[in-house]
């Protein structure tokens, strides 16, 4: 079974996105509520919150997790 172009265009783009040094899954679980606060607060730009942004960019889950978190941030402050 072969892919279908969708499949190799998204393939193409998470290769494209591929950074020399990233985070892996663990690592930006352990970062996310700092990603989350920094979002609430954009002046904030560090090292740590630009790797988070770059595994964001290739994975899925992660992106699924910081849906969720914003979600119930989002929540609470009402």
């Amino acid at each position: 079974m072969g892919l279908t172009s969708d499949q190799i265009n998204t393939l193409a783009q998470l290769v494209a996105d591929t950074a020399a040094a990233e985070i892996d899954c663990d690592e930006f679980l352990r970062r996310v509520g700092e990603l989350a606060a920094a979002l609430a607060e954009p002046a904030t730009s560090t090292r740590s919150l630009r790797e988070a942004a770059q595994h964001l960019k290739v994975c899925p889950e992660c992106q699924e997790e910081l849906r969720a978190l914003l979600e119930i941030l989002e929540l609470e402050s009402r």
